[in-house]
């Protein structure tokens, strides 16, 4: 099984002992979910693809955007639209801007395009109100997206399965931006996202290869 080793490996060990890399250094956490290295490569080829072409890439429709809910306060309403394997800017405004669920849901409608799915976060259960009026569309395709909901998915080895939705949001992605993988996902350049992106540890696998 030394292929689904690799597979859930550091990107450290995944240099070392599948490449041959031994002189790299082990900046990230032993169980930091997505390397630093892996968001640093589509970042490239984010920034390659937008100086032969600015924008979205020609003829790539918006295939899904995601949203997360803030209604009033400190926080932040956030819309990340995904064109296939390219990903748009984060859209950003202040949650003092948003007062209530009409003008939230109205901001998404103003947003996306292509008929996108649009995933609305659960978490904290602050979407709930703007799918509500979502759903009213019947020109949208939407659907909402609760982390602590159960997870029937496996790894794409086959090998391991997933505490949540979350920790199987996690991984896929993970999976997705590999770039020994079938993917070649391009994100934008931006700190605070890569930040967040690589915040995330799991557990040591548990018993029947859970990640947690």
């Amino acid at each position: 099984d030394y292929a689904d080793r690799m597979a859930q490996a550091s990107e450290e060990n995944r240099a070392r002992y599948e490449r041959g890399e031994f002189v790299v250094e082990a900046d990230d956490h032993e169980y930091q979910v997505i390397p630093s290295r892996w968001v640093n490569i589509a970042n490239d080829r984010w920034r390659e693809m937008d100086r032969e072409l600015p924008g979205p890439p020609l003829n790539v429709a918006m295939t899904t955007m995601g949203v997360d809910v803030a209604l009033g306060g400190k926080d932040r309403f956030l819309i990340a639209p995904r064109y296939d394997q390219w990903y748009a800017p984060l859209i950003v405004k202040p949650g003092k801007e948003i007062p209530n669920n009409p003008v939230a849901a109205g901001f998404v409608l103003t947003h996306v395009r292509d008929g996108a799915q649009v995933n609305i976060d659960m978490g904290g259960g602050y979407g709930s109100g703007v799918l509500d009026f979502l759903k009213g569309n019947e020109a949208l395709s939407v659907m909402g997206f609760v982390p602590s909901g159960s997870s029937m998915g496996r790894s794409a080895c086959g090998k391991y399965h997933f505490r949540n939705l979350r920790a199987e949001a996690y991984w896929r992605f993970r999976e997705a931006l590999d770039p020994d993988g079938q993917f070649r996902i391009a994100l934008p350049p931006d700190p605070e996202l890569k930040e967040e992106l690589c915040a995330t540890h799991r557990r040591e696998l548990g018993p029947g290869g859970l990640i947690t």
